[in-house]
């Protein structure tokens, strides 16, 4: 079933024949995007067949995405009223989307700051920043003191204007020294490392976390949600709460799987159907697997571009493949081998130098029987002036005397 307009060129050669009266009780399927249904409340809840597939990106890493294909049929029970907030584990690398119906309970984490910068960025109004100092950090002249590691600093605002806008802090004193300390005005350049002296304990369901602190925040679920079978985040040891979201869902099951439901976003995972007559199951499903999705890597750095005001840091690059001449692990053998220098221009190619001539053999005196001398004793020194040769033939004397008559000597 196509979704497109067909244009018949007015040159082709067909019959047409006129049925629209013979053909009043026919209904002819109409082809529906999931993100047009959106828009049709009235008409929900309602069996749908799918004729495509998404076609995108994947986007959860559930395992009910890959049975949305061509030929299974859905039931739709209509739209989903839970917002999501988006979430990442620092310590995986991995990313999920919570619903607001999630029941697991959260524990403030301590926030961490490096440098000043980061300490103006994390105050609010109404609301002192308690910090301790967690490394030393030099001081700049008699101006700015240095910081020593377990100074109790209360971050209190800013003072001045443009490049000398300095942040006010109270250092406290010793434990001894309760309530003395002294006032300090940190330049916004200075470095060092911070962390937030957190003395809240309480437990926080998702939607009151969010009443009570701004995002993004680093927490810890403390109590998994009981609904689920397996809690993802249960076993995390720290989440990072990024931004909440409202993007529409649709609530839908499998025909053969009735109660078993799921809340899938049609502009995310948009895919071609075809509405049925058939009956629907008046009680909407559980949608306990849709409380806490999991993204893929793609899909969170797509997403997480998208959102308002907050830069995507780029992914993490894909390791290098190994090259030609490697060992495991990407290493090159110890063994150095020369670089293969390139083919020199004609210009840049120095002409080979002449060889000298070979020496000419001296002709000597052949001995009086044609043999070789014999062999001198052992005692007598090598250093003396008598050499033997051997009987040169007479073409080769005939030779030496024509190359003595060229090159005269």
């Amino acid at each position: 079933v196509r979704r497109d307009m067909v244009k018949i060129p007015s040159t082709l050669e067909v019959d047409v024949e006129d049925v629209t009266e013979a053909a009043q009780h026919i209904r002819f399927a109409r082809p529906l995007l999931l993100s047009e249904v959106l828009g049709m409340e009235a008409a929900l809840p309602a069996q749908a067949e799918i004729l495509e597939g998404p076609s995108g990106p994947a986007v959860f890493e559930s395992a009910w995405v890959p049975r949305l294909r061509r030929g299974q049929r859905l039931q739709l029970h209509g739209h989903s009223h839970a917002w999501r907030v988006l979430a990442s584990a620092p310590s995986s690398g991995r990313h999920f989307l919570l619903s607001s119906t999630y029941q697991g309970r959260f524990r403030q984490r301590p926030r961490q700051f490096k440098g000043v910068q980061e300490l103006v960025a994390g105050l609010r109004p109404g609301r002192p920043l308690r910090v301790v100092v967690t490394q030393d950090c030099e001081g700049q002249g008699e101006d700015v003191p240095p910081l020593c590691m377990g100074d109790r600093l209360e971050a209190r605002g800013l003072q001045g204007n443009g490049p000398g806008t300095r942040l006010l802090c109270h250092r406290h004193g010793g434990e001894e020294e309760e309530g003395e300390g002294e006032e300090l005005l940190l330049p916004l350049d200075l470095g060092g490392g911070f962390v937030e002296e957190a003395c809240d304990s309480k437990k926080y369901g998702l939607a009151e976390l969010l009443e009570q602190q701004p995002l993004p925040c680093e927490v810890r679920v403390v109590a998994p949600d009981p609904g689920l079978e397996r809690d993802a985040l249960g076993a995390l040891p720290a989440l990072r709460l990024e931004a909440r979201l409202d993007q529409p869902f649709l609530v839908g099951s499998f025909c053969e799987e009735p109660e078993e439901g799921f809340e899938i976003p049609p502009r995310w995972l948009d895919l071609s159907l075809q509405l049925s007559e058939g009956p629907v199951h008046p009680p909407a499903p559980c949608t306990r697997r849709s409380r806490v999705e999991e993204l893929t890597e793609a899909f969170y750095y797509q997403l997480l571009a998208q959102l308002p005001g907050s830069p995507a840091p780029p992914p993490p690059r894909p390791p290098k493949p190994a090259q030609a001449g490697t060992g495991p692990g990407g290493r090159r053998p110890s063994a150095h081998r020369p670089p293969v220098p390139g083919p020199l221009p004609m210009s840049a190619c120095p002409a080979p130098p002449l060889l000298p001539l070979p020496a000419l053999p001296q002709p000597s005196t052949p001995s009086q029987d044609g043999r070789r001398r014999p062999p001198r004793d052992a005692g007598i020194d090598s250093n003396s002036t008598e050499h033997d040769y051997e009987t040169v033939d007479d073409n080769v004397q005939k030779t030496i005397r024509k190359m003595q008559a060229i090159f005269p000597f």
